[in-house]
């Protein structure tokens, strides 16, 4: 039997950045968050403010932001689906 891992917020936006090859600064920039607060969050080092986080997923191309409004409404999105969200 294969046991799925759910994946949290913090790890599908790392996805996103990874799978979509985004520039952090480009997204930092365009949410008016620091590139060290998001590389805090992706870890899972840090929370971020509501408004924050929203202005963070505004910024994100279309398919990323499909994918963390999903992740974050469901919460029960894996990591694969994640990943062949990303990369389909």
């Amino acid at each position: 039997m294969t046991t799925l891992t759910l994946c949290p917020p913090y790890e599908a936006l790392d996805l996103c950045i990874k799978l979509l090859d985004l520039e952090v600064k480009s997204i930092a920039t365009k949410a008016g968050v620091s590139e060290s607060q998001i590389s805090r969050y992706r870890k899972g080092k840090a929370d971020m403010g509501t408004e924050s986080f929203r202005k963070l997923i505004q910024a994100l191309p279309e398919k990323a932001k499909n994918v963390m409004v999903k992740c974050l409404v469901s919460e029960e999105m894996t990591k694969e689906e994640v990943f062949l969200s990303l990369t389909k």
